[in-house]
């Protein structure tokens, strides 16, 4: 009995969580968008930063509570729902009747965590498939291309690989210990190694600024937030300034000349109708070289800072500190039961006493 009304209090508990969770989540992207608004074109590195933290956000569990956090200070001390503890000994906290979940709740719920697993199934087979084909296509050590590529990549990441993909997947970059660097077959038959020189150098930029790390998070994040609209276009915003920042970077660190670079989007563009980005990879999107675009890169200073400070970084965590916790604060006050709480449960509990007891019914006192 008591084991089955926990459950029950349980799942009530949980789609609580997940509420509060989605309006914490829709409520941070929309402050973030309309910052991003304001500051993309002058600091795109920042807004990447404040993306990422609506990211996190989004993976950090619902349950976790601080003084600090913004949202724990909105809900309030007192939840409406608090996750009842198992307690060592005979003694055993049972849920009120009226929190037992309805159909509703529950197919909520299951619904959710049939999406969740699909979504977590079909990144999976997608993440297989491109393992497989990377094997298959990589390039051997004593190719010339191999050998441009990682003379170009020196003081980036030590571990290069280099795959030239015939299903037209790329340019993109993948890894997190050693990078791997996919170009389209089409792409390196049409280019020499002038034209391709800066499409190299924008996937280097992507793994110096550990962007396919990122673009993990937000696959985990679509996963967990297939249902919410918001979450697919926080996705999105945090690859396209991630673009943003690269187009800096290569400019000005990998100190490619406007007019090489440009070309070389300008091909990606021409031969969009070959080329395919697979879903969980970072790379040059076709669709995402637009006019304005190109006209930011004219526009842009060279000398732009693309790489992330340790204030930048120190303010990404302390925002952290303020928008991450999202449980009440109560969640914070340790429930504990004494020696006299626990005697007066157990002799008020009809379930541990073994005697059969309906809540709604008083009990008749005197003879």
């Amino acid at each position: 009995m008591g084991e089955l009304h926990h459950a029950n209090w349980t799942i009530v508990w949980s789609v609580e969580r997940l509420i509060a969770q989605a309006w914490q989540l829709t409520m941070l992207a929309l402050v973030v968008a309309l910052v991003g608004r304001l500051l993309e074109r002058r600091n795109p590195t920042l807004v990447h930063l404040l993306w990422l933290v609506v990211l996190v956000k989004a993976v950090t569990p619902p349950w976790i509570a601080a003084p600090t956090g913004v949202f724990s200070w909105i809900i309030g001390s007192s939840p409406s729902l608090a996750l009842p503890a198992i307690l060592p000994g005979p003694a055993v906290v049972i849920a009120p009747a009226t929190t037992a979940p309805s159909g509703i709740v529950r197919a909520l719920l299951g619904i959710w965590a049939v999406g969740a697993a699909l979504a977590l199934a079909w990144w999976s087979v997608r993440a297989w498939s491109l393992a497989r084909m990377i094997r298959a296509h990589r390039l051997s050590a004593d190719n010339p291309l191999v050998a441009q590529a990682r003379e170009l990549a020196a003081g980036a990441p030590a571990e290069l690989d280099l795959v030239v993909s015939p299903a037209g997947i790329g340019p993109a970059v993948c890894g997190f210990r050693r990078t791997t660097i996919i170009l389209p077959q089409s792409l390196v038959d049409a280019c020499d190694w002038e034209m391709l020189r800066p499409v190299l150098a924008h996937e280097l930029a992507h793994a110096a600024r550990r962007d396919p790390l990122v673009t993990a998070l937000g696959s985990l994040v679509l996963c967990l937030w297939w249902f919410h609209p918001l979450m697919w276009w926080a996705v999105a915003s945090t690859a396209r300034v991630s673009e943003r920042c690269v187009d800096r970077a290569v400019l000005g660190e990998w100190r490619v000349r406007l007019v090489d670079y440009a070309r070389s989007l300008l091909k990606v563009v021409e031969l969009r109708s070959e080329l395919r980005l697979s879903p969980g990879l970072t790379g040059l999107r076709p669709c995402g070289i637009t006019a304005e675009r190109l006209e930011l890169l004219r526009t842009d200073p060279r000398q732009a800072r693309t790489r992330r400070s340790v204030q930048q970084w120190l303010g990404a965590i302390a925002l952290g500190c303020v928008f991450l916790p999202g449980a009440p604060l109560a969640a914070l006050q340790p429930k504990c039961t004494g020696p006299a709480e626990r005697s007066t449960s157990r002799s008020s509990n009809p379930a541990s006493a073994g005697i059969a007891h309906t809540p709604s019914v008083s009990p008749v006192e005197g003879g």
